[in-house]
């Protein structure tokens, strides 16, 4: 018995195919798959990564998978870059898998999820830091550095900003961590 399709999606995979790929659209997927958002499809036994190139009611190919999964709440972009990645692939005689390439990064083409930032704060009040620091100058100079700083900031700061501005390092961070002096938290963006 065939699966009945609410619609049908043509997807642009990111496994160098140059054409678009027909799969159906699960009820428990409908109004979630729209034109830029990424899904995973199957693609000779293993699953691929791609992107939706089109909606429609129906298709003409006569065996179809269906959208295992989609990635994206959201489309990843809005119709009108959509149509000037359309446009680049026509103007350049690029295929259009090519052109959005250009549009996304690397960890979204290859699904390594969105970047994860760290934010560092205080665990210890800001006096309890002031006299590691006079007991500390001498031995850990760099520690002290960062501590320094981090008296500055009111909660907390992220990681990267934190070893600009203290021009400091990872090792260091992590050590006063381990001291039970900072703590580091992930904070998605």
């Amino acid at each position: 018995m065939a699966k009945s399709f609410v619609q049908y999606a043509s997807v642009l995979l990111n496994s160098g195919l140059k054409q678009a790929l027909d799969y159906g659209v699960l009820d428990e997927h409908a109004g979630l798959v729209q034109e830029g958002s990424l899904v995973q499809v199957p693609l000779r036994g293993v699953l691929q990564t791609g992107i939706v190139v089109q909606i429609q009611d129906q298709s003409q190919i006569k065996r179809i998978l269906p959208i295992k999964k989609v990635l994206s709440n959201e489309p990843l972009m809005t119709p009108k870059l959509f149509e000037l990645a359309i446009w680049m692939g026509r103007y350049y005689q690029t295929p259009l898998s090519k052109v959005l390439k250009l549009f996304f990064p690397r960890s979204v083409r290859k699904d390594m999820g969105h970047k994860e930032q760290l934010a560092v704060s205080r665990v210890k009040t800001k006096e309890e830091i002031r006299l590691f620091c006079l007991e500390m100058r001498a031995k850990k100079p760099k520690q002290v550095q960062l501590l320094d700083h981090m008296l500055k900031v009111e909660s907390n700061i992220l990681l990267t900003e934190l070893l600009e501005q203290a021009q400091a390092s990872r090792s260091t961070v992590k050590a006063l961590i381990e001291k039970g002096l900072l703590q580091a938290s992930k904070n998605n963006y």
